[in-house]
């Protein structure tokens, strides 16, 4: 398909999102695509296309997202938040605003991310009202409080201060201790301290005898409670003309305070709401409606709301719709809920809402005094429901276009969902495929493992992956590589499960030739390896019974030549074996820590440089096959001394750990970096050191082991870190799940 074409439908379906949508590419999150909601949020244009984020949208710095990105990019895992704060230009201003927000990878056939696909939606009106409401509640709290009026005394001499339990109580001091006039500053809000130490002075100077009347806040020494106090007092002069007296009284105004503020908050809420929101009487005429809805319904700020009836929002059939049948249903609880068409003032454009209708009663008497409404415009849901709808359309014509086999299941693993590409190998329709039709398809020899993997993914959550064959179109078996994996939500919870068939039936034929290859070599290369080991050990007993010392050094280079070559033939067979399923075990138990020392003394005799220090443990007994267990602490040791050419020692150990006996083997040499350490389980892959020097060998060593290891229902690890050496190990169970000793 011509890539232009491609990249602009790829374009339509963004810009079809029904919320804001970007896509970035390269670890560098460049951005490739944004629609105009996006741009909006980022209050940018379209020149930030084929720009990395942070330089797009620069006011990102120091925020975490870029970081996040970056990790969603590097692992492939979602990330998903909701009413995350973020700092962007609004109205040319820096502001923080609310979003609800997915940024998801969409992995290539290498399961390595291609793009992160970024969707948000602006809450930011939803956060502020949540939090304003928070706020609300707190303080209504308060103000549910009774009023609370002590008296106090101040002697302006001694700044004693004398007052009854309630006004202690207020100020937020316990007990009877006397207290002093620079106490009850201290527990006076630093902000308010200064005005109320200027009211005094100018209550208690007798030039002035000002009128002592303020509001302050209090907090308490021991419960740092904050309060609003109001005093009122009054200072008195003796014949000489000096204060001798200040007293007054204390009110806790903070309910009054708080219920004023409060206020002031719930019409600012109500009046700003995104929802249309009115009052009307029993006849229909308008007594308030909120900026919301007077935008909405073409109604100027300034109308005079009792010059308005509902005549004015409703076109004919729907007045008559509301007044004969809706009011009439109006619930004195609940209400009543439902979707009418309202009506601009001005423009006479037909709007689509959610409406909610309430009665409104009189508190005293019960009586019905008129009705309250909001209502929500649907317009911009519809278009957005139509949106998605062509978005689905799009999104299987391309899942419909990609070569492989695309499929969704639900949470119980049932396939609603199998893209055109089934029909070129199936032998059944996509509609008998759907729920478990395409288990009847499965090789019998593969559909219980499968089956159980599957189920097992089901339960877990974990991605699916899967090697099996499917009968296609002409009775055929192919084999598919099969994968999934699960998409949930932010309690990680499964919601779908996304899937892919890839048909690796070449790969596996190419497989099986090799295998046949290598198994045909190494049987062919082992006779006459035999044979010249059988006329070298000969040539080697002439050459010592003649004395011919010089040859008899190259005759031992040769035979030592020749144990390589039969080494490495022994592998190649093994590998064979295990590609086949035919890797024979021999079971016997026998003492652990026993075959351990044997392996390394044997190793330990051709090993001149390197000391075997060995610290063994475990004393237990194991029900294994002896000479395949020895084959792997060989490999393993070897291996060790082959990767840590100069250093002097390794160090093996054995030890019993949770009904497991454990062993392992720590090198000083080239060590393994983190990325290579997948690696070098694999068949023919070769660790390299810092300078690419590849050591001798097939690199067949580690992959028989592990092979091994887990027919022997073990597991097998590695720890190291590049330069600083390497620790491998692995565990086996116990003969009946007891030491020896």
């Amino acid at each position: 398909m011509d890539s232009n074409y491609s990249k602009n439908r790829f374009n339509d379906l963004i810009d079809a999102a029904p919320s804001a949508t970007a896509i970035y590419h390269t670890r560098d999150i460049v951005v490739t695509a944004a629609n105009a909601q996006m741009l909006a949020f980022w209050g940018k244009d379209e020149t930030v296309i084929g720009k990395p984020l942070i330089e797009a949208v620069p006011e990102l710095a120091g925020q975490p997202f870029i970081a996040l990105l970056q990790k969603v990019y590097d692992t492939g895992i979602t990330h998903h938040a909701e009413r995350d704060g973020a700092e962007l230009l609004v109205d040319g201003k820096l502001q923080i605003s609310y979003f609800n927000y997915t940024y998801k990878a969409i992995l290539g056939v290498n399961g390595k991310t291609e793009a992160i696909i970024h969707s948000a939606i602006n809450v930011t009106p939803l956060v502020k009202a949540q939090q304003e409401l928070s706020e609300m509640q707190e303080r209504l709290s308060l103000a549910l409080q009774s009023a609370e009026i002590g008296t106090w005394e101040l002697a302006p001499v001694s700044e004693e201060v004398y007052w009854d339990q309630r006004c202690r109580a207020l100020f937020g001091f316990e007990g009877e201790a006397d207290i002093n006039y620079h106490q009850v500053l201290d527990c006076i809000v630093a902000e308010d301290k200064q005005m109320v130490m200027d009211a005094v002075a100018a209550a208690v100077d007798p030039k002035r005898l000002a009128n002592y009347d303020v509001r302050f806040r209090t907090l308490g020494t021991a419960s740092k409670k904050i309060r609003w106090v109001h005093c009122k007092g009054r200072a008195y002069l003796n014949e000489m003309g000096v204060t001798y007296r200040f007293a007054g009284t204390a009110r806790d105004i903070t309910a009054e305070v708080n219920t004023s503020l409060n206020e002031q908050q719930m019409l600012s809420l109500v009046n700003y709401n995104a929802d249309v929101m009115s009052i009307a009487d029993m006849q229909g005429n308008l007594i308030y409606m909120n900026h919301a809805g007077k935008k909405l319904l073409g109604v100027e700020e300034n109308t005079p709301m009792n010059s308005m009836t509902a005549r004015d929002f409703y076109e004919p059939e729907e007045l008559r719709r509301v007044q004969e049948t809706i009011i009439p249903q109006i619930d004195d609880e609940k209400g009543w809920t439902g979707t009418l068409c309202l009506k601009n003032s001005k423009t006479h454009e037909a709007i689509p809402c959610q409406v909610n209708y309430i009665l409104i009663k009189n508190p005293i008497t019960g009586e019905i005094i008129g009705r309250g409404a909001t209502a929500r415009d649907l317009r911009p849901e519809l278009k957005a429901k139509d949106k998605l709808a062509q978005a689905m359309q799009e999104m299987e014509f391309l899942a419909n276009s990609v070569p492989t086999v695309v499929w969704t299941a639900t949470t119980e693993g049932m396939i609603d969902f199998v893209n055109k590409q089934w029909y070129e190998q199936s032998a059944v329709a996509i509609t008998d495929a759907l729920g478990t039709g395409w288990t009847e398809l499965v090789h019998p020899d593969d559909l219980e493992r499968t089956l159980v993997a599957w189920k097992n993914s089901l339960t877990t959550g974990m991605p699916y992956q899967a090697e099996f064959r499917l009968k296609d179109k002409h009775e055929k078996y192919r084999w598919w590589l099969v994968r999934a994996v699960a998409l949930k939500d932010n309690n990680h919870n499964i919601l779908k499960w996304y899937g892919s068939n890839t048909d690796i039936t070449e790969q596996k034929e190419l497989q099986r030739q090799k295998d046949d290859f290598l198994g045909i070599a190494s049987h062919e290369l082992k006779t006459p390896v035999t044979s010249i080991k059988a006329y070298a050990q000969i040539v080697e007993m002439m050459l010592k019974r003649s004395g011919d010392d010089k040859n008899l050094e190259l005759i031992h280079k040769m035979n030592n030549q020749i144990n390589r070559l039969t080494n490495l033939i022994a592998d190649l067979l093994d590998v064979t074996k295990i590609n086949t399923g035919k890797l024979a075990f021999k079971p016997s138990i026998f003492d652990f820590d026993q075959l351990v020392a044997e392996v390394a003394d044997e190793i330990q005799v051709t090993s001149e440089q390197h000391k075997i220090e060995k610290k063994l443990n475990s004393n237990s007994l194991v029900d294994l096959d002896r000479d395949r267990l020895s084959q792997v602490i060989s490999n393993l040791i070897t291996n060790a001394i082959k990767y840590s050419p100069d250093a002097k020692k390794i160090i093996i150990q054995t030890e019993v750990s949770f009904n497991e006996v454990q062993f392992s083997v720590q090198d000083f040499g080239i060590g393994i970096a983190s990325d290579k350490q997948e690696k070098i389980f694999e068949q023919f892959y070769r660790v390299s050191n810092t300078n690419e020097y590849a050591f001798p060998g097939l690199g067949l060593g580690l992959y028989i082991s592990v092979e091994i290891i887990k027919q022997m229902n073990g597991r097998i690890w590695v720890n190291s870190e590049q330069d600083q050496g390497a620790s491998f190990g692995f565990a086996l169970p116990l003969a009946n799940g007891n030491q020896k000793f």
